[in-house]
């Protein structure tokens, strides 16, 4: 497992369905986590972290896509990076961004590609970290650029690559 990161990690759990997900919490952690301490690393950011992942539903990521993509549809995951205009002013953790699951959309999925929930969870996690980190996939360089480190974050928490036949 990549080195632990000092990681603040704020978890927000705005639709109550997830609270039926066993062993959650300590998945996201290690999760964002392992993202943090490798992408830290690879950016020679310092650190202390902060992030806040909110557990919500598709209405709420729908509408925030809607606003803030112009996408009208849920979508996974969407990650708001954080943007300081006043970096002499920060004080404690440097603070990430904001991450936001939709848990029908990615229960659908993990039923769809035949994957376990919590890994589903993990990986979402993961590709949200780094997009706050800057990483992206909208050219193809960068896109394997971004599944490559989701694999080996995912690997060293022992999660099967999620792009298996997909």
């Amino acid at each position: 497992m990549p080195q632990s990161t000092d990681l603040t990690l704020d978890l927000i759990i705005s639709h109550e369905p997830w609270h039926e997900l066993k062993e959650l919490e300590p998945l996201i952690a290690q999760a964002a986590n392992a993202a943090c301490a490798t992408a830290s690393k690879l950016c020679g950011a310092l650190g202390p972290f902060e992030v806040a992942i909110n557990l919500s539903n598709d209405q709420q990521v729908a509408q925030l896509n809607h606003q803030f993509r112009g996408k009208d549809k849920a979508t996974n995951v969407l990650s708001f990076p954080f943007d300081n205009e006043f970096p002499e002013l920060l004080q404690g953790p440097e603070p990430l961004g904001d991450i936001i699951l939709a848990l029908e959309t990615i229960t659908r999925e993990a039923k769809d590609e035949e994957k376990l929930i919590g890994h589903h969870i993990a990986h979402l996690v993961v590709h949200g970290i780094l997009h706050l980190f800057g990483y992206d996939h909208e050219e193809l360089s960068e896109a394997s650029l971004m599944e490559e480190l989701e694999c080996q974050i995912l690997a060293s928490l022992h999660i099967p690559s999620p792009y298996r036949d997909v």
